[in-house]
Order: C-alpha cells, then structure tokens, then sequence
C-alpha cells in the first residue's frame, strides 16, 4: 500500500471518528405521563450479579443528580423502574476506491516505450464494532400491585465501547433525559 493510500485510508477514518453519538430510542404508553418529580423506585433483584449491582448504584447517582425524586421504598413510589445491559459485537464490512497511477516502461527491439495507466483500486475493510446498551423500563406500582405488567415507558441507548468507556455519565444522562418521553436519534455526545 503507497503512503498516499495510507494517508487517505487515516483521514477516512478519523473523519469518521471525529463526533460521537449514541442511539436512542425511548417511547411512552400513551395513557402514562411519567415526569422526574414523581417518585420513582430503581428495583434491583437479591440475585443481581455484582455488575448490575455497581450499575444500579451508578444510575441511581444519575437520576438523583438529573433530579428525579429517587426513593428505596417501592410501597412509596408511583413508578419501578427496571434495567439491564448488555453488549454487541458486529463485524463491519466496506471498501474504499482509491485512484491509482502505474506508469510501464521498457524496450521492444530497439525502441523505448513508456506509458501511464489510471485506474482505481479497491481497498476493503473489515473491523469489529462492540456496541455497550443499557435498557430501561417503568411501571406503574399500582398497576404491578394489581398484578398488571404494563409498561408505562421503556427506553434504550447505545454506543461505542470506546465512547461508552470514556463517556458513560454523559451516555446515561442522554437516556435520562428523554425520561418520559416518544424519542429516537442518533444524539451527540457532548463531552464535559
């Protein structure tokens, strides 16, 4: 590969790099009009793995920090919210066309010839692409106490590993903020 195909392969790249997003998909019962100041109960089962557990912690930190009214007593909530996470790797697949120049030269008998062919070359690319999710879901205590499991609001995000890693109170706080709410979108991440 010549250095100007490496040079254009990196610019490519880093172009496509240069502004995060996450995906975000929140959508709401029709019937239910969630809002941040309605006590909410974050519900971790006994057999949550320790993962889940420090996870809970961390959105519990992020809702009380967005302002939500966060409460331990699920009896004293209007809503339980539910989460999991989880991870997916996808292999991406794409080719790049570069221009190329080739210039032939050489004797045929006694005579030099020289000439140039312009063409195009295709460079395929392969990488895996690790996306981290986190999935939200409401319900109303009442109805849950009335043995009826409706949702009132579910919600969902991911990202880039990468991103997620670096930007992970960000990352939730773009969930958090589409609480209650119809949302989907390829939002920004805004760095702090």
């Amino acid at each position: 590969m010549s250095f100007r195909t490496l040079t254009a392969f990196w610019v490519l790249t880093l172009a496509a790099c240069a502004t995060q997003t996450a995906y975000t998909s929140s959508l709401t019962e029709p019937d239910y009009s969630p809002t941040k100041s309605d006590p909410v109960f974050p519900l971790v089962p006994d057999s949550a793995g320790i993962e889940d557990r420090q996870f809970a912690a961390f959105l519990r930190g992020e809702m009380q920090a967005a302002g939500f009214t966060v409460t331990d007593n699920a009896a004293q909530s209007r809503y339980i919210l539910l989460f999991q996470t989880g991870q997916k790797t996808s292999q991406i697949n794409s080719t790049i066309f570069l221009p190329q120049t080739r210039t032939t030269s050489g004797y045929v008998g006694n005579t030099y010839y020289s000439g140039q062919t312009t063409s195009t070359a295709a460079i395929p690319i392969s990488s895996n692409y690790t996306v981290q999710k986190i999935w939200l879901e409401l319900y109303a205590t009442s109805d849950v106490a009335a043995q009826k499991y409706k949702t009132v609001w579910q919600d969902y995000i991911g990202a880039g590993m990468d991103e997620f890693q670096k930007y992970s109170k960000e990352i939730l706080r773009l969930l958090l903020d589409v609480y209650g709410t119809n949302y989907q979108a390829h939002t920004p991440i805004q760095h702090k």
